[in-house]
């Protein structure tokens, strides 16, 4: 039986153009230190292709065929690491006959000699660090060869989730739900951002998960930084906390935020709070089957704008363009082996199989309040599936969760 990686090294193939060639690297490890070495993260082109997650291989795709290439075992691994998998064991795990497997050999003696090379350019080179891709194609571009950026083909298979993939989000899904009840459970007003935030990651380890990114926890003031990474706030009565958290699961990410209030809402809270969660129901409407991305954001913005004034969100003409200005890229984005697994265009067609984001806000820097829901949601044959419904949203059941 075919595999679901074989089955996408075929897709990928078959988008390759005639003659051309794609290699794809896992990725290295980065020294921290004299003898350490930053966590290892894989390149998620090669695991969605392989289901490997080792330093050191890479997968190329050409017309002769298929081969992975796996870096010399180092039986050093197996003394500080304990059990490592052999070479034969990956090559079954990630669909590949073992004569199509080479160990220890460098890409360049198993390129094709002629034709296009497409080598992985989402990651540009870097200050004081080029990736093997960034690396190869220099070599390749001085000797004459054609290079191609193989980033758009891959992630263009990636967009559209399988059943196993779309099981996996609803896992990482659920554990967020989990994890963010024991945290209400477990902690009280008067505790820092980063002692819910730990209580937060410790249920989260206790489910054999870990954050898909690192997790914002924003009480008061603090809750009007998007990507706030602090920890020392105090959550305090009569103010907002803010999370935005998401989990992996068999490196499958989910991307989920809630706003609670700390002993409930004040009237100016729930306002903002109201309109936010309003439009997070009206991007729902438009983000259907077969339907333009770009539809969710013009319906977003007309009915943000009629609200503008009247909530004393942006009072002038420039405030309001500027708030609605922030809004052109609309608020969802894809999901998948990454929390953010891309920005759709405008133009992009809705299919069965994509998962989203859906986090419209409001932040209020001179009343210390921002509000964000961020919901995750697959797009259906019919219409759409909630997969974060379960964690508390509606107005009533957001002012209840703290207790």
């Amino acid at each position: 039986m075919i595999s679901c990686y074989q089955a996408r090294r075929q897709r990928l193939r078959d988008t390759l153009c005639q003659g051309g060639a794609a290699l794809l690297f896992s990725g290295e490890e980065i020294p921290l230190g004299v003898d350490m070495t930053y966590p290892f993260s894989v390149d998620r082109n090669f695991f969605y292709l392989t289901g490997l997650r080792l330093p050191g291989a890479a997968v190329l795709l050409s017309p002769d065929g298929e081969k992975l290439l796996l870096p010399t075992p180092d039986p050093r691994r197996e003394i500080y690491e304990g059990p490592q998998m052999t070479p034969e064991e990956m090559a079954a795990a990630a669909g590949f006959a073992w004569a199509d497997c080479a160990v220890g050999l460098d890409p360049l003696d198993v390129l094709p000699q002629a034709g296009t090379v497409y080598l992985d350019g989402k990651r540009p080179p870097t200050a004081g660090y080029h990736s093997p891709a960034a690396r190869l194609a220099e070599q390749l571009r001085e000797a004459g060869r054609e290079v191609a950026d193989v980033y758009p083909l891959v992630y263009a298979l990636r967009r559209v989730k399988d059943a196993g993939e779309i099981e996996k989000l609803r896992r990482a899904v659920d554990v967020v739900d989990e994890s963010l009840r024991y945290m209400a459970a477990h902690c009280r007003p008067g505790m820092t951002e980063g002692q819910y935030k730990a209580t937060f990651e410790y249920a989260m380890a206790m489910r054999g998960s870990r954050p898909s990114f690192p997790s914002i926890v924003a009480a008061g003031k603090n809750s009007v930084y998007l990507h706030y990474e602090g920890e020392r706030g105090v959550v305090r009565p009569g103010e907002l906390l803010l999370l935005d958290v998401g989990a992996y699961v068999e490196h499958y990410a989910s991307d989920i935020s809630r706003t609670f209030p700390v002993g409930g809402f004040t009237p100016r809270q729930k306002a903002i709070y109201n309109l936010v969660y309003d439009v997070t129901r009206l991007v729902l409407e438009h983000m259907q089957p077969y339907h333009r991305y770009q539809e969710h954001v013009d319906a977003m913005c007309a009915y943000f704008s009629k609200y503008l004034q009247k909530l004393h969100i942006a009072d002038t003409e420039p405030e309001q363009e500027r708030f609605l200005r922030s809004l052109s890229r609309g608020c969802c984005h894809h999901m998948g082996l990454d929390a953010h697994d891309g920005y759709a265009p405008p133009e992009e067609i809705l299919l069965p199989g994509m998962v989203f984001t859906n986090e419209p806000g409001v932040y209020l820097p001179a009343e210390g309040i921002g509000v964000r829901i961020e919901e995750d949601l697959l797009i259906t044959e019919t219409g759409n599936e909630l997969l974060s419904a379960a964690i508390p949203a509606a107005p009533q059941d957001a002012a209840a969760f703290l207790g």
